[in-house]
């Protein structure tokens, strides 16, 4: 067993959180058609942040993630971040890149911060800025990411693939290669927080879908069906970081949620201490002690090709334990690849 899993069990075990993920703000700068955050009040002030950070510290957190909105509409965020620094957290930042400036790039290049990833949705103004809907916001995000590697800091670009910019994703590639950062890209479009399935819309049809899986999955990064469908089930792991308790998340109100895209408040850290919620919340509790059994991934002959997510199935199914139709769809697309591929080998 190698040490990293080592590590994971004896921090599940002992229920130490690896790894917080702190939304300080719903606020952004930019409207992107697939967003589903809302827009919140009452947001953490700066010293209830602190409060926060020192309490994970006291909790032995590894890795912090600061994310948003757009964490950099915070007038106090690099405040935020030197404090975070000198907690000695392992950090990474999501930003979309447009107000990074020289100063700002100073004080990440004197902090604990691991990775900035900057969200980019096109390879031209066009595509991109119709998809954030601000204009200039293309060309702000490339400066920021040119500001970010001409201090050899470490940026890895994300990518929602959408119906809108399927055309530039090779494109895309490119340019990163070009500005010296790694990609990544994300084929799962969620619903709003509010309920709203209007992003969708936005998720690529079948043709499309199986066009990006080809280009980005070549066959031989992909299990061979023979072996993929007899993989046993006890081997099988079905539930995500957010189930077992290594990670949770912490919104702009102070609410505690398993991870972003699960709805199930686990707690209030401006009422109760962080650690009080992350080892006696009820919910989390609940979740720790589902059984695999139960889910229909166990015995699904897909679960090889399938990014289980229980958060998405809660999401768009209502259960965590229910099939996610998304997921199930995609996968029986990659299946479908597969076999192609073997027929013409």
């Amino acid at each position: 067993m190698k040490i990293e899993e080592i590590f994971r069990e004896k921090c599940i075990e002992r229920r130490i959180p690896m790894h917080v993920m702190l939304e300080i703000t719903y606020r952004c700068n930019l409207r992107c058609i697939h967003c589903y955050v809302g827009k919140v009040e009452n947001e953490l002030s700066l010293e209830e942040i602190k409060r926060i950070l020192s309490e994970l510290y006291s909790a032995n957190v590894l890795f912090l993630t600061f994310t948003g909105g757009e964490i950099f509409v915070r007038e106090d965020f690099l405040e935020i971040l030197k404090y975070a620094t000198e907690k000695r957290f392992c950090i990474f930042l999501k930003t979309n890149g447009t107000l990074i400036t020289e100063e700002i790039v100073k004080v990440i290049k004197d902090s604990n911060v691991e990775k900035v990833e900057v969200s980019l949705y096109g390879a031209t103004s066009t595509v991109h800025n119709n998809i954030v809907r601000k204009s200039n916001s293309f060309e702000k995000t490339i400066n920021g990411i040119k500001l970010l590697r001409k201090a050899r800091i470490n940026v890895r670009i994300n990518t929602v693939v959408l119906s809108k910019n399927i055309s530039e994703i090779k494109d895309i590639k490119e340019l990163a290669t070009t500005l010296g950062t790694s990609v990544n890209f994300d084929i799962y479009i969620s619903p709003k927080t509010d309920g709203s399935i209007s992003p969708l819309k936005y998720r690529l049809g079948d043709k499309k879908m199986c066009t990006f899986l080809k280009q980005e999955f070549p066959t031989q990064q992909i299990v061979p069906i023979e072996e993929a469908e007899k993989i046993e089930e006890n081997s099988r792991n079905v539930f995500c970081s957010a189930i077992t308790g290594e990670v949770c998340i912490i919104s702009p109100t102070g609410k505690v949620y398993p991870c972003v895209n699960m709805d199930l408040e686990l707690g209030d850290i401006r009422k109760t201490k962080f650690m009080e919620i992350f080892k006696n919340s009820k919910e989390l509790n609940k979740l720790r002690n589902l059984n695999p059994a139960l889910s229909p991934c166990m015995k699904c002959d897909l679960y090889s090709y399938c990014s289980v997510c229980p958060a998405q199935s809660l999401l768009e199914e209502g259960d965590i334990l229910k099939c996610h139709s998304e997921a199930k769809r995609i996968a029986q697309l990659q299946r479908k690849i597969e076999k192609s591929f073997q027929q013409d080998s």
